[in-house]
């Protein structure tokens, strides 16, 4: 007598929940890992697709292993940098590298974790607030922020604000 294979818990999820059949794959064609864990959280009224598309959207800003598109793009100063010296000597420094012989694939992974450091510490403000971050701010003055996730057909905030953004970017995309 054979046993059957073991489910995932993914499996589970979708024969105990079939309505996030409907919801999964949006999740999933943003490269998530996990997609029906987002889905789930969306079923329960969560703002999860708000907080999918901004930590895609931010997820998105980190090159792909094995894609050196973004060297050239600072070899040629097409980069959203508006400060020029920056742009210039990291220009300068990427042609002092390859004069070296050091090749773009051995350049790539040091761009991103600088890039995934960066989606980090954005995510981790948004959540935490300007205390992580050690801001300055006056003296006896405090900041605070949040994202809500607001209704596009009649603009209203139903009040949930969006939060787990710091998360570790491994966990997100699967690329």
């Amino acid at each position: 007598m054979s046993k059957k294979p073991k489910k995932s818990y993914s499996e589970y999820l979708l024969e105990q929940h079939p309505e996030l059949h409907a919801l999964f794959p949006y999740y999933e064609s943003l490269g998530f890992a996990e997609p029906v864990l987002w889905a789930l959280s969306e079923s329960r009224g969560e703002p999860t697709v708000a907080m999918a598309a901004l930590v895609h959207g931010l997820c998105s800003e980190v090159a792909a292993a094995g894609d050196s598109r973004w060297l050239e793009q600072l070899h040629q100063g097409d980069l959203n940098v508006n400060e020029g010296p920056l742009l210039s000597d990291a220009q300068q420094a990427l042609g002092r590298l390859r004069a070296l012989g050091i090749a773009d694939d051995l350049l790539m992974p040091l761009v991103r974790a600088a890039q995934v450091q960066a989606v980090n510490n954005i995510a981790a403000m948004i959540d935490m607030g300007p205390q992580i971050s050690c801001l300055p701010l006056p003296q006896g003055r405090q900041a605070h922020w949040q994202l809500f996730d607001v209704d596009v057909e009649d603009g209203e905030t139903p009040g949930k604000g969006l939060s787990g953004f710091a998360i570790d970017v491994r966990h997100v995309l699967v690329r």
